[in-house]
This record gives C-alpha cells, sequence and structure tokens, in this order.
C-alpha cells in the first residue's frame, strides 16, 4: 500500500518538481520552493489544546484521505 507521503511526493514529481525532504521528515518540500504538511486529526486536536475536539470539523477533500478541510466552529 502506498503512503500518504509518497503519494504526495508523487504529485509534486507529477508536477516537474524536485523534491528536497525525505521521509523522516514530517512535511514534504520541494526546491521550487513548494511545501507541504502531514497531519493527522489527532495531530490537529492535539496542536489546537483550546479548541473543544467537537468544535473541530474534518471533512475529506479526497476519498484516500490524502487531503481534508479543517473547520473550527467558534463557541
Amino acid at each position: 500500500m502506498i503512503t500518504l507521503e509518497k503519494k504526495q511526493e508523487q504529485s509534486y514529481q507529477k508536477m516537474g518538481m524536485e523534491i528536497v525532504t525525505n521521509a523522516s521528515d514530517s512535511f514534504t518540500a520541494t526546491k521550487e520552493r513548494f511545501w507541504s504538511q502531514r497531519f493527522t486529526q489527532e495531530k490537529i486536536i492535539t496542536y489546537l489544546p483550546f479548541v473543544k475536539p467537537e468544535n473541530i470539523i474534518f471533512t475529506a477533500l479526497a476519498p484516500y484521505d490524502y487531503s481534508m478541510q479543517i473547520r473550527i466552529i467558534k463557541t
């Protein structure tokens, strides 16, 4: 099974970009100065301790969990 990180790298490579990070990095960066951070729902909840988890809405943007939209409900 292909990892999300590898899918991200392949996407950049299909656009002709050169990957400059490796598998141990928590993000993917290119020589062309594009980058994307890899977050899980758990990481988002941990990074935002001041937001109640039930006020964070995760919406998948692709059927294979490659990307998601995050909305925070203001209370």
